[in-house]
């Protein structure tokens, strides 16, 4: 990205604007970013990541210190994910990564909400009902962050369409609801030599993974094939005998939790400086109530995803 003046007067046409925080590092509102992008011409998106390269901080991101470095929200404006699925699971992942500081997605599904998704779906709303959940959503982006690049395509993702549509992406996050397209897309991630996220969430459990080398999905459903002829539930969180994690049974997995040691999924999404993914954990499984057997027994002993994951 070519900046068409120094550090120093990029600091000087900041100071009037300039705010600093209790531990003296200095951050920037909206407004200052948008004038600065105008006088430097470049995009909003573009002037941020500039800011950050000098570890000046837009207010937007300020409560991300301590979580990300400076460097690392650079990067991470500058990724583009894939997000497969835009319903009870896609429009809060899409929303929470817009938020954090992902700058660009792509987004796909072929449905449309309805009342019934009121309940739990990021982007419905009474005004949204009988619209497309992929348009719905690009725009509820950008309401959150008016800078991102966002695509939306109403259609469901299959053999066909993927290579194009993973193209130029960064990483693929599934939230679909049905073993068979989870494993396609698995799959075509892999191709596309990209990080492949795989989420599902079924009344009270939540089950994700990263996966950047191997077939993940393959060793937990077996004898579930790759494809898009699945009925939509047959999901992988738990609640349905096709749903458990291969290998498990109800009570271990109602004390699955997750292992402290393993850090955040949203590693993933950005290189450490050299190319590289920085360490990413294989597997997550989540609980949202105690991780106790329904029958009053004492849970069973952990068991990581090295029990049943090659």
């Amino acid at each position: 990205m070519s900046v068409p003046c120094d550090e120093t007067e990029i600091r000087r046409l900041l100071e009037p604007h300039a705010a600093y925080g209790a531990d003296g590092m200095p951050c920037v509102g909206r407004e200052a970013v948008a004038t600065l992008a105008q006088a430097l011409g470049l995009t909003v998106k573009e002037t941020m990541i500039v800011l950050l390269d000098m570890d000046i901080w837009p207010e937007r991101f300020r409560r991300n210190q301590g979580v990300f470095s400076a460097k690392q929200m650079a990067r991470l404006l500058s990724r583009r994910v894939f997000i497969a699925g835009c319903g009870g699971l896609g429009g809060h992942v899409a929303s929470l990564l817009a938020r954090m500081g992902v700058g660009g997605f792509r987004l796909c599904d072929p449905d449309i909400f309805e009342e019934s998704n009121l309940n739990r779906q990021y982007f419905c709303t009474e005004k949204t009902l009988g619209k497309p959940k992929a348009l719905v959503s690009r725009d509820g982006l950008l309401d959150i962050a008016s800078y991102l690049d966002v695509d939306a395509h109403v259609i469901a993702a299959a053999p066909d369409n993927l290579p194009t549509l993973l193209q130029g992406m960064d990483a693929a996050i599934d939230c679909l609801d049905s073993v068979p397209r989870k494993k396609m897309l698995e799959e075509a991630a892999h191709t596309a030599r990209i990080p492949f996220l795989h989420g599902s969430v079924l009344r009270d459990e939540g089950f994700a993974f990263l996966s950047t080398s191997s077939f993940q999905l393959a060793a937990m459903y077996p004898l579930i094939p790759a494809g898009t002829d699945s009925s939509a539930g047959q999901n992988t969180a738990g609640g349905r005998r096709n749903g458990l994690p291969h290998g498990f049974t109800a009570g271990e997995r109602a004390c699955f939790r997750k292992p402290e040691r393993f850090p955040s999924l949203s590693s993933g999404l950005f290189g450490s400086g050299n190319g590289t993914l920085l360490p990413c954990p294989p597997l997550i499984a989540i609980k949202t109530k105690n991780f106790i057997d329904p029958r009053g027994q004492p849970p069973p002993p952990l068991r990581t995803a090295s029990a049943f994951l090659p």
